[in-house]
C-alpha cells in the first residue's frame, strides 16, 4: 500500500506493534538474533516496557491528531472502531498487569491477537480512509503535527 507522506511515521511505527503481537501469540520470537523469554513474567515485563513507552506514545498521537478528523469523513466508522480498541487494549494491559503469574499465558496471547488485528485494520481501512478522503492540505497539518509528537526514529523496534 502507497502510503501518504503525512501517515508514514505512524505507519512505519506499526512493523515494531506487529514484532510485538507476534511475540505476545506465539510465546516466542521469529528472530533468533532478538529472543523473546519464554517465562510468561518476563514477557509481560519487556511487553509492558514498549507498551508504557513507544505504544502509548504512537496511540495518544493517533487520538490527538487524527480521531478529531472524523468529522470530516465519509463514514466515522473505522475512527470509532480505532477508538474502541485503543480503550480495550487499555483493559487487557491492566488486566495483565495484575495478572497472577499462571494467567498470563492467555491473557498475553489474547492482546497479541488484538494488537495484530488493531494495527492490520489501522493499515487496511483507517489509514487508507484518511489518506484517500481527507484534502492534501489537511494531511499536510496532519504531517506537521504528527512530527511533534513523533519525531523520526522515536519509536525503537524490539
Amino acid at each position: 500500500m502507497k502510503r501518504d507522506p503525512a501517515l508514514i511515521t505512524l505507519s512505519r511505527e506499526h512493523l515494531p506493534a506487529l514484532i510485538l503481537a507476534y511475540r505476545l501469540r506465539h510465546g516466542r520470537s521469529s528472530n533468533p538474533a532478538h529472543p523473546w523469554p519464554t517465562d510468561p513474567v518476563a514477557q509481560r515485563s519487556q511487553a509492558l516496557v514498549f507498551i508504557h513507552g513507544d505504544l502509548a506514545r504512537h496511540f495518544a498521537a493517533e487520538e490527538e491528531v487524527l480521531f478529531p478528523l472524523k468529522g470530516q469523513l465519509s463514514d466515522p466508522g473505522p475512527s470509532d472502531r480505532v477508538w474502541a480498541e485503543h480503550q480495550q487494549f487499555w483493559q487487557q494491559v491492566h488486566q495483565i498487569e495484575d495478572a497472577l503469574p499462571e494467567a498470563l499465558p492467555p491473557l498475553l496471547k489474547a492482546l497479541g491477537e488484538l494488537l495484530d488485528a488493531h494495527v492490520r485494520f489501522e493499515e487496511r481501512v483507517w489509514f487508507e480512509q484518511l489518506q484517500r478522503e481527507l484534502p492534501p492540505e489537511q494531511l499536510d497539518s496532519v504531517m506537521a503535527k504528527l512530527e511533534q509528537h513523533l519525531p523520526p526514529g522515536s519509536c525503537s523496534s524490539l
